[in-house]
């Protein structure tokens, strides 16, 4: 009866003895009752999520956990390695999913490759969501807009000749077959416009009118679009630019997309990266539209979940 908690349930069933009492009936029921939840809680543990869902930094995760219902009630728990994470249940038509929420903890794509593998290893997910911020291109994008990954580049790449010069050697991830099926099945929706903004207007999530960076979205919306992942913290619009020298496509610009990405396509996972954009990779960067590229980004990633990813490919 108890196959994940058997051995402390051995530990307390001396002092819950009826032939020599230690303690009252009342007692010893509410003990039991609490072995019972203990073996249920920790079979939900050790089963393997439908979906883990990753954030990098503090201000994503807080979004992740407002919008997906995840309290402050709601106990960590911990990887065999230490690192954080929270279970919760979404509801879709077809039934429960079983997802987790995590962290990186801190930016860049090599800590997020390494520490994407080890939750990979741990828990097991059947498919990955990598949700968070990232840099936009001016006139391309608007701030608070949400974009899925059709692909991402890895910049990084590149070997130095002699003279000074470096030939970009640049890599690049897409989605599975099964992934891209479900994008464009995904944005094919009518009702996916009216989806986003009733999940905006439940959560109180309204999109600010301006910005003094440069130009905001109406509304909550999300289209595809080509990611460039590297080191850099963008700041310099000629570097931003210099990205569609690698792939005319590539939109927009953060950390941690190809390690999520690559350890991804190690283990045979499924992946999909979710960013809002809250800047533009210039002058204008600032923390002022943090918070809510991170929770329009986040409503999008339970929205698709609940409506996107095919549960036949999970």
């Amino acid at each position: 009866m108890f196959p994940f908690t058997g051995e402390q349930v051995k530990g307390c069933l001396d002092s819950m003895s009826l032939q020599e009492p230690i303690y009252g009936l009342d007692k010893i029921a509410d003990l039991s009752t609490g072995l019972f939840q203990a073996e249920i809680d920790a079979r939900e543990v050790a089963r393997s999520p439908d979906l883990l869902v990753i954030t990098a930094i503090a201000v994503e995760l807080a979004a992740a956990r407002k919008v997906f219902g995840i309290g402050e009630d709601v106990p960590t728990r911990y990887t065999v390695n230490g690192v954080q994470y929270w279970p919760v249940t979404i509801q879709r038509a077809d039934g429960p999913l079983s997802c987790v929420v995590a962290s990186l903890g801190n930016p860049g794509n090599v800590n997020a490759s390494s520490i994407t593998s080890l939750l990979l290893s741990e828990l097991k997910p059947k498919k990955v969501l990598m949700m968070g911020i990232a840099g936009g291109r001016r006139k391309k994008l608007s701030l608070g807009e949400v974009i899925l990954s059709e692909r991402v580049i890895y910049y990084e790449g590149g070997a130095a000749h002699s003279g000074g010069k470096i030939a970009q050697r640049p890599e690049m991830q897409r989605p599975g077959l099964s992934t891209q099926q479900d994008l464009n099945t995904y944005f094919a929706t009518e009702s996916l416009p009216a989806r986003l903004q009733e999940r905006a207007d439940k959560l109180g999530f309204v999109m600010p009118t301006e910005s003094k960076a440069g130009e905001v979205a109406a509304r909550l919306m999300v289209s595809p679009a080509t990611i460039a992942s590297g080191e850099l913290l963008i700041r310099d619009p000629e570097v931003f630019e210099g990205f569609q020298g690698i792939h005319e496509k590539a939109l927009v610009a953060e950390m941690e997309a190809y390690g999520v990405f690559d350890a991804c396509d190690k283990q045979d996972v499924p992946v999909l990266v979710v960013r809002g954009i809250s800047d533009y990779g210039d002058t204008t960067k600032d923390n002022t539209f943090h918070k809510v590229a991170s929770e329009a980004a986040a409503i999008v990633t339970l929205d698709y979940a609940t409506h996107g990813w095919s549960r036949r490919t999970m």
